[in-house]
């Protein structure tokens, strides 16, 4: 079949077949010659026979004589070393923010309408390449700045979780493909990047080279060649075998309403009534009634669908961003069952003091995916649960009836109040034997826990030891941001507490 048949019209005009045919032919024909000495060939199979039997390309012997000289071999390692500067590795971005001041972590567009995290990190990103008068450098520059003008993220971009708006991250990851021309250190890389971004967002660690716990030394090194970390092949998001996040709430919240007697409920007992609570959270479940989906609205259907196959936890709050993400495969959204979520573990962390007077119930949820505001209604439920607001079997009831809809009854639960702790790769790090990605888990009262856990003994004692070949800067910048996420939450929560209360 020839190029011309794939046309009607073209198959019943003979003529203008072998009209359209002869042109062609007199085209390829005219561009059989070669480019630097004009000379002219029956067919370019001739004229490629002629410049492969060359070794300088050209098949006009003067015209090579005259190009094989200094000039040639200088061209040739200034093309070499330009595709060297320029070529494009894929790194690992390790960033925490507060969520405050954000429409969310993802960017809704290229205009940067809203203020998102990832609108303010790529542009630090493109104001962080070196100053330089090396044209290679200014080239590359402007290709990224280019890029994120006119595309929403960079190339091959991918997060290990979206926040939605209000909430905060300690170790959100970003998996995407930077020119190397950035690179002169992870530090300086680092350095750079925050010093162009606002004080709400710091990036805690910039990972592009091999960190493999069996090598004697962790330096980082800026040649492409050395030995560096297989991150050519990781998705943060579908790599990510588990996530976790934590609730900030009121020890006020709990309380139950209308009940006086319960005003002076200890602090334990609290606790221990919460439990039982969280409990029922945990294992393989449909959350169908813990998320914004309802029958019928296909718009919200779909979201759900495809929040569930990206595993983000939250989405941003905006009608443009979701719009972008309405469509989704309708085989699918029959086939798979969206709405089954598996939670590895629901419950209290930890007690904590706010300001020496008012206390906070650390709740800490970790899960393999999240569905969009699933974690903010399973707390808000916790909490009306506590507080008498909803009958103790909500839960177990809204687990089985996947007709009904009580996730309108599912109470929404504050965004200031969840914090995204870490995102987990083990598995692909143990496959890879290289540093873990993300420290985010060992960072809350971690040393209490070495030495009072039993059940998990071997598990601990590696996770020590990863975490004793880990950057003590990553640990440091993070323990500092850390406890201004949680004063920042805290404070946001209490204020928000007493203005329902009023």
């Amino acid at each position: 079949m020839t190029q011309f048949d794939d046309s009607p019209s073209q198959a019943n005009n003979p003529a203008g077949n072998r009209k359209r045919k002869l042109e062609t032919k007199a085209k390829t024909e005219a561009s059989c010659c070669c480019s630097t000495c004009n000379r002219e060939f029956q067919s370019r199979n001739q004229l490629f026979q002629q410049l492969r039997a060359s070794n300088n390309g050209c098949c006009d012997p003067n015209h090579v004589a005259s190009s094989t000289t200094t000039d040639g071999a200088l061209l040739s390692s200034h093309r070499q070393h330009q595709q060297q500067i320029i070529q494009h590795k894929r790194v690992v971005l390790i960033v925490a923010y507060l969520g405050k001041n954000y429409h969310g972590s993802a960017r809704n567009d290229c205009t940067d309408s809203v203020p998102t995290v990832e609108g303010c990190l790529w542009k630090a990103i493109g104001q962080a390449f070196p100053q330089d008068d090396n044209e290679t450098i200014r080239q590359a520059k402007a290709a990224f700045q280019e890029h994120i003008a006119t595309k929403t993220n960079p190339k091959g971009m991918t997060r290990s979780s979206r926040t939605d708006k209000g909430v905060s991250a300690l170790g959100n990851v970003f998996s995407l493909m930077l020119p190397w021309v950035l690179w002169s250190s992870e530090t300086i890389f680092e350095d750079k990047v925050n010093s162009f971004l606002p004080n709400d967002i710091r990036l805690l660690r910039a990972m592009s080279l091999s960190l493999s716990l069996s090598s004697s030394s962790l330096s980082s090194s800026s040649s492409p060649s050395s030995n560096h970390l297989p991150l050519s092949s990781l998705d943060a998001r579908s790599h990510c075998e588990a996530r976790r996040y934590r609730y900030f709430v009121p020890a006020q919240a709990f309380k139950r309403t209308g009940i006086p007697e319960n005003n002076n409920e200890s602090l334990m007992d609290l606790r221990k009534r919460l439990k039982q609570v969280l409990l029922q959270w945990g294992g393989t479940h449909s959350f169908h009634n813990f998320t914004n989906w309802k029958p019928e609205s296909p718009h919200n259907n779909n979201t759900a669908t495809r929040d569930s196959q990206k595993s983000d936890k939250e989405k941003v709050n905006n009608t443009a961003e979701a719009s972008a993400k309405a469509s989704t495969d309708e085989k699918e959204l029959e086939e798979e069952p969206t709405f089954f979520r598996h939670i590895l573990r629901c419950h209290v962390e930890d007690v904590i003091r706010h300001n020496d007077t008012d206390d906070f119930l650390v709740i800490s949820i970790k899960g393999q995916s999240f569905l969009y505001h699933q974690i903010r209604k399973m707390m808000g439920t916790t909490i009306a649960i506590m507080n008498g607001s909803l009958p103790a079997d909500f839960i177990i009831k809204a687990f089985q009836e996947k007709e009904t809809l009580l996730g309108e009854q599912a109470p929404l639960a504050p965004s200031e109040g969840l914090v995204m702790v870490e995102a987990m790769y083990s598995k692909y790090c143990s496959k890879h034997n290289v540093e873990p990605i993300g420290l985010g888990s060992k960072l809350f009262h971690r040393e209490k826990k070495k030495t009072n856990c039993k059940k998990d003994k071997e598990e601990e004692a590696s996770r020590r030891e990863l975490w004793q070949a880990a950057s003590a800067k990553l640990l440091a910048d993070t323990r500092d941001f850390e406890k201004r996420v949680y004063d920042q939450v805290c404070q946001d929560q209490l204020r928000l507490y007493q203005e329902s209360s009023v």
